[in-house]
């Protein structure tokens, strides 16, 4: 999902709108800025999807990557779209800051969490926490978001309380296809931009993180089945600091 303010935009995936809207908060359109189909910036565009660590060469976590040419009206896409559906339970903030979120307390939370200690859960949880933990790259600033309510703050802090939420909208699940881009690809959002993407972890944990140079774009696409998706991408125009041996790449 991609969430912005009236000065960004935030996407978080799998989320629905109103799981983020507060009384307080309200939720404003962005203005629909054409793309420009001459732009000829080095960027990658990443689908929203589970994250993956840009430093690290991770093939387990299934991403999107294409060049910028795939924004352009009539473009094709090899593309695989899954209805992300959580089996683990979005706990609120009261329940959460009482069960421990660090790397030095990983006997503690397999424990409080009923995780055996040799399963793959427990993998997905240690993995989990070392991306949580690890250093953001330049120009990045990140957050895991264990709750709603601390998802919230970290939204509102980076951007105002005047936010905005979409997330790639899928159809109905399909194969690994190719999809043609429609007509209405439009910019969504420039610089000021948080995406959150869901973790492997034994309840719902999202990684946020606001990146630099950076824009959200909507792109509606078609399946060679028929399939229809509404999709957001985030073009990154500078890669710089990625591991070289990154799956994008």
């Amino acid at each position: 999902m991609v969430i912005s303010s009236q000065d960004g935009f935030v996407s978080i995936d799998g989320v629905k709108k109103n799981q983020l809207k507060d009384d307080s908060k309200e939720i404003q359109s962005q203005d629909n800025t054409p793309y420009d189909p001459q732009s000829k910036e080095n960027a990658v565009l990443r689908g929203i999807g589970p994250v993956a660590n840009h430093h690290h060469h991770d093939h387990s976590k299934p991403t999107l990557f294409f060049s910028e040419e795939g924004l352009r009206r009539g473009a094709k896409l090899d593309l695989y779209f899954p209805k992300i559906k959580y089996l683990t339970l979005l706990l609120p903030r009261e329940i959460t800051e009482h069960i421990p979120f660090s790397s030095d307390k990983i006997n503690e939370i397999l424990e409080t969490l009923a995780v055996k200690p040799d399963s793959k859960n427990a993998e997905n949880v240690e993995e989990t926490l070392k991306n949580c933990e690890d250093p953001g790259m330049s120009g990045e600033e990140k957050h895991c978001a264990t709750s709603v309510e601390s998802m919230v703050d970290f939204v509102t802090s980076k951007l105002g309380n005047n936010v905005h939420v979409t997330s790639t909208d899928v159809e109905i699940e399909s194969k690994s296809q190719k999809f043609i881009v429609k007509d209405g690809v439009k910019i969504l959002a420039e610089e000021k931009i948080i995406a959150c993407h869901p973790m492997d972890y034994p309840y719902v944990v999202f990684y946020c993180h606001k990146i630099s140079n950076s824009t959200a774009h909507f792109m509606p696409l078609e399946g060679e089945d028929g399939s229809r998706v509404k999709a957001v991408a985030v073009c990154h125009k500078d890669t710089s600091e990625w591991d070289p041996n990154y799956i994008a790449f």
